[in-house]
């Protein structure tokens, strides 16, 4: 009798054992009424053809002519660490992306001395794509601004060492101080085309709403947005023709004395691609009220004009960029001009490129500089 109620206690324990393991829980009895909740699906595993990488690295000695001891202007000629960027695209569906890309090394300036400070990373793009229609593009994020044919050229892909003077103005050692006429990144939001029409001709449009107060901002400057709009007129793959504008309330200054600013940009641009040779020219106007005040007026203009060639079954490449600045209308003997003459080489064989540019800088003869011309010399890594 012994045995019999062990071997029955054994069986009992081992069987209540079995329903407690892993795998093997009892169901949950199902209440009458209530619905029981569907499981969420696994979020979709990105596979490697998936994610793009790409991105650049830049190295150069530049060197600008020497002004008497340790001058602003002129001085402090060496090695720059250029750029380094590295950006990723993730295709999460066939017609939703993200993009995102930082600058590992961006200047940070001094206010004291705009020679002095480090370098530092930084957010560049970070946005999400969605392709709803080859009528609508939406993108929402940190962008560029459709604003500036220069400006829209890949950071990567620059025919030049640097962009011109109209569009990312001039900072010590090379000139004084003179901001630039573009928009570059900025945070909102963009509705835009592909091509519409034919192969041989078409048109595209793209219209954003943004801050209007540049990149990596914590809030924008006041509670207005930005309107921009360009619209580009393409023949083929040899042929561009582009306009574009925007209006912004631009706030400045210490509150509660800040000054608020209305600025109306406007821009033409034209570029033509033809068996190696690619020419581009560039108009850009803005024209900046002070409202409430008696401050005068203020009106910008840049001129440009580049042709780059490159010789695929060599690699050599060459070019000249001329461009004129008026900074402001208000500001006497303020005109710059720069003539810029590069010559380059591509590998064949590696994502290599090296630049060698000569810049001629003029100013008007009230505030010319003695001697601020430059040679500078760069490589370029690309992935």
């Amino acid at each position: 009798m012994t045995r019999i109620s062990f071997a029955a206690a054994l069986l009992a324990a081992t069987t209540s054992l079995a329903q407690g393991a892993p795998g093997n829980e009892p169901a949950t009895p199902e209440l009458k009424g209530e619905a029981t909740a569907p499981e969420a699906p696994p979020p979709p595993r990105l596979g490697l053809e998936r994610i793009h990488l790409e991105g650049y690295a830049k190295l150069g000695y530049f060197w600008t002519g020497p002004a008497p001891g340790d001058a602003l202007i002129g001085s402090h000629n060496g090695f720059r660490l250029a750029n380094v960027r590295f950006g990723l695209a993730l295709a999460l569906t066939e017609k939703l992306e993200v993009v995102a890309s930082i600058d590992g090394s961006v200047a940070k300036r001094r206010e004291t001395d705009p020679l002095e400070g480090s370098r530092v990373v930084d957010l560049k793009d970070g946005y999400i794509s969605w392709s709803l229609h080859r009528l609508a593009r939406l993108r929402a994020g940190q962008f560029k601004a459709p604003y500036n044919a220069e400006t829209l050229l890949g950071d990567g892909a620059l025919p030049f060492i640097s962009r011109s003077v109209i569009s990312d103005g001039i900072v010590p050692p090379e000139g004084f101080t003179r901001p630039g006429l573009t928009l570059d990144r900025q945070i909102g939001v963009e509705v835009s085309s592909d091509r519409l029409g034919s192969e041989r001709a078409g048109v595209r449009y793209a219209v954003a709403a943004v801050n209007g107060n540049g990149a990596n901002v914590l809030n924008n400057d006041n509670n207005s947005v930005a309107p921009v709009a360009r619209v580009t007129f393409e023949m083929g793959d040899m042929f561009t023709f582009g306009l574009n504008g925007y209006f912004n309330q631009e706030s400045e200054g210490i509150r509660p004395f800040r000054l608020t600013s209305n600025r109306i940009g406007s821009g033409a641009d034209v570029s033509a691609s033809v068996a190696g040779v690619n020419a581009l020219a560039v108009a850009l106007f803005r024209q900046t009220t002070h409202p409430g005040t008696a401050l005068p007026a203020e009106n910008a203009l840049g001129l440009m004009g580049s042709v780059a060639y490159l010789h695929q079954r060599t690699g050599l490449e060459g070019g000249v960029r001329f461009a004129f600045y008026e900074p402001s209308s208000v500001e006497p003997d303020d005109n710059l001009t720069e003539l810029s003459l590069m010559l380059g080489f591509r590998c064949r064989k590696a994502p290599i490129r090296f630049l060698v540019q000569y810049t001629l800088r003029g100013e008007e003869p009230a505030v010319a500089i003695g001697y601020n011309n430059s040679i500078d010399a760069m490589a370029q890594v690309s992935w």
